[in-house]
């Protein structure tokens, strides 16, 4: 928001409200990811460049000029989903209209590619299907998975991190079988799932 705007980031970076930028706890930074708005299916894809968010049952905060292409600057919050990009694939997303900003430059990749293709190249997969201050609410999460009794999952996880139980499943040895037990969760529970490289510890 407005009250952030020009001050520096966890990165060292100015935060600029109309750039496409977000804060995550725990993805490297700064790395790219795909936000998609649930409700109205809007994409975009931000670069994140700090740390955040601290409030309850959020996942990631996002700049205004985010926020507003996935029509969420009016509601202030909404649910949405978070897919770590491979960088692989970046320059190929940059060609897509209304995606990424003229802000975001090809130096600005060169980081995020190296640490990206190190932690992808070395790292199983994980779910993160919700984060809760209430422990009481993941509880309730972990029962709910376990009634749908998923074939072929790997193991459901509560962990306590960064001030937040974290629901996980995992770890998944590729990303079309991380995609595959998300989506079917999805269909069943509403709820904001992203797919990560980092288990909570």
């Amino acid at each position: 928001g407005k009250r952030y705007h020009g001050k520096k980031t966890s990165i060292g970076e100015y935060y600029d409200m109309y750039s496409m930028t977000g804060a995550h706890t725990t993805l490297p930074i700064p790395c790219y990811v795909r936000v998609t708005n649930t409700e109205n299916g809007k994409s975009v894809i931000v670069r994140i460049n700090d740390r955040g968010p601290f409030k309850k049952d959020r996942i990631i905060d996002l700049s205004f000029a985010a926020a507003y292409k996935l029509r969420l600057s009016d509601k202030g919050s909404g649910p949405v989903e978070v897919e770590l990009i491979d960088p692989r694939q970046f320059n190929a997303l940059k060609k897509t209209p209304d995606v990424v900003t003229e802000k975001i430059k090809e130096k600005d990749v060169v980081p995020a590619k190296e640490k990206i293709d190190e932690i992808l190249a070395n790292e199983p997969l994980y779910i993160q299907a919700g984060a809760f201050k209430n422990e009481k609410n993941a509880d309730f999460l972990l029962k709910q998975l376990s009634d749908m009794k998923l074939e072929n999952t790997p193991p459901f996880k509560k962990q306590f991190s960064e001030d937040l139980f974290h629901v996980v499943i995992g770890p998944f040895n590729n990303k079309d079988e991380a995609n595959k037990i998300a989506d079917l969760i999805k269909s069943k529970i509403k709820i904001s799932i992203f797919i990560t490289t980092k288990e909570k510890n």
